[in-house]
Parts: structure tokens; C-alpha cells; sequence
């Protein structure tokens, strides 16, 4: 649980991260905007906004690339997290069963012993006949 929590938390980061770029280029977008009304040559503010429009498409280039590293990452987690459930889950049928053994193994153990008590009573109560048939009074 606590993996999905970080998970979840470097998820909600980056969002924030992507809110922010947004709002950045919302003020590039702004920006440009003012300086179309500005310039006067027109040739000029079209080469201007090409280049940002390529430097931003870059930037979002970049940001593609790191998404599909960061849902690389997180299929990479889940498999793992995946693995590690099977794993736990085989640790624990595998305790299930030595349990189960340990204690059947136990519950003949205190069979046996109860046979041996009876015989070592038994053996006794005939040691003790036998001592008093020997020594008549």
C-alpha cells in the first residue's frame, strides 16, 4: 500500500509539474500575443513565433518522453508489486501446510506419550504384583 501511496503521490507531482508548464506556456502564448501587436513587420513576428512554437514544441517533446518513462516505471511496479502478492502467497500456503504438519506431528507425539504413560503404569502396577507375590509376609 504504501508503494501505490508513493505512486500516487509522484503522479499528483507531476500533474502539478504539467499544471504549472501549462500556465507557463499560457504566459509565452500571452507574451507572443503582446509582441504581435507591437512589431510591425510581420515577416519578423512570424519568425519570432515559429521558433518559440518550436522551442515549445520541444519542450513538449520532452515532457512526452519523460511520461512514457514515468508509465514504464509504474508497469515496471506493478509487475513487481504482482510478483511480490504471488510471492506472499506462496509463503503462506507453504506455512499453511508445515503448520498443519507440525502440528499433526505434534497431536501423534502426545498420542505416543499417552501410550507410554499407560505403558510405563501398566509396567509398573506388574512390577509392584510381582515384588509382592515374591516377599510373602
Amino acid at each position: 500500500m504504501q508503494k501505490e501511496d508513493q505512486i500516487i503521490g509522484m503522479l499528483g507531482q507531476i500533474g502539478d509539474r504539467l499544471d504549472k508548464i501549462d500556465n507557463r506556456l499560457d504566459n509565452v502564448e500571452n507574451r507572443l500575443d503582446k509582441m504581435d501587436n507591437r512589431l510591425g513587420n510581420a515577416e519578423i513576428r512570424l519568425d519570432k513565433i515559429e521558433n518559440r512554437l518550436d522551442n515549445m514544441e520541444t519542450k513538449l517533446d520532452t515532457h512526452d518522453t519523460k511520461l512514457d518513462d514515468h508509465s514504464q516505471m509504474l508497469r515496471g511496479l506493478l509487475a513487481g508489486q504482482e510478483t511480490l502478492k504471488a510471492e506472499m502467497g506462496g509463503l503462506k500456503l507453504s506455512n499453511a501446510k508445515e503448520f498443519g504438519e507440525l502440528k499433526e506431528e505434534a497431536y501423534n507425539q502426545a498420542a505416543q506419550l499417552t501410550m507410554l504413560r499407560d505403558d510405563v503404569w501398566a509396567n509398573r502396577t506388574e512390577i509392584y504384583r510381582m515384588k509382592r507375590n515374591a516377599d510373602p509376609q
